[in-house]
């Protein structure tokens, strides 16, 4: 029952800061678009209180026990060259800092190959609106297809990297020709991650797990007994000789 979900990375922007991270498509969410609310006190997003509370109900018809939703955040959403202003509810969500609903699906009517996983945005009002030509994003995968164009601050949970991405994806099908990504090593992806959420990717992913230490390292080189007797520092090398006398406060 485990599948792959469509995912697509973007780039989020208020004032003038910029975050990437990604996003779920979810054909299942009766709105336009989610954004947790972690992720929005983290990187500090602007929220506008909603008039009136919007209740929210899981799959099956209980309400959501994060409680009802009163803000919305107003940012710019950019998925490689299609651009928006996108309004998001605030609220608790799970894997994803941000979802993407049918009311989002269906504004911009995007054409997805669900075999393929490709989602391109070529439809009249992302002509008038979002991109000037159509935009084509493979979703997933798109991590592994990053090209070094404009910098950006990439997060991924609570850990973060200095980054760049902009893609080009291409499939060639049907007489639809698309530009080609040169080949790129996958990027090392770090993040800070819960027990929880850390042991469930294991179990999902069959991984083998290891540890070690500095210790265990230092060993392993030889450096072990060094590491056991670190050097003894001389305050007077490093506090000004007119704070001498205070020498034991900067210990």
């Amino acid at each position: 029952m485990e599948g792959k979900h469509l995912v697509v990375l973007y780039k989020i922007s208020f004032g003038n800061r910029t975050v990437a991270t990604h996003a779920l498509i979810d054909c299942g969410a009766t709105g336009i678009a989610f954004i947790d609310k972690d992720f929005a006190r983290h990187h500090q997003l602007p929220l506008t209180p909603l008039q009136y509370p919007r209740s929210l109900e899981v799959i099956d018809d209980r309400p959501i026990s994060s409680g009802d939703i009163t803000h919305v955040a107003n940012t710019h959403l950019a998925i490689l060259e299609h651009q928006e202003t996108l309004p998001m509810f605030v609220t608790k969500l799970g894997h994803y800092p941000v979802v993407l609903g049918i009311p989002w699906l269906e504004l911009h009517d995007v054409a997805i190959r669900f075999s393929s996983r490709f989602l391109t945005f070529g439809s009249q009002y992302c002509t008038l609106h979002c991109n000037q030509a159509p935009t084509v994003v493979h979703a997933h995968s798109l991590a592994s297809k990053i090209a070094h164009e404009e910098p950006v601050d990439y997060n991924l949970g609570m850990g973060a990297r200095s980054s760049n991405w902009r893609a080009r994806l291409n499939e060639t099908s049907a007489g639809s020709t698309f530009t080609t990504l040169p080949t790129l090593e996958r990027p090392i992806q770090i993040s800070a991650i819960g027990g929880h959420p850390f042991g469930r990717l294991a179990y999902k992913q069959k991984l083998t797990i290891f540890s070690t230490s500095l210790y265990e390292i230092n060993q392993a080189l030889g450096l072990g007994e060094q590491a056991k007797k670190p050097k003894e520092l001389d305050l007077k090398d490093y506090v000004p000789a007119e704070y001498h006398e205070f020498l034991p406060l900067f210990s």
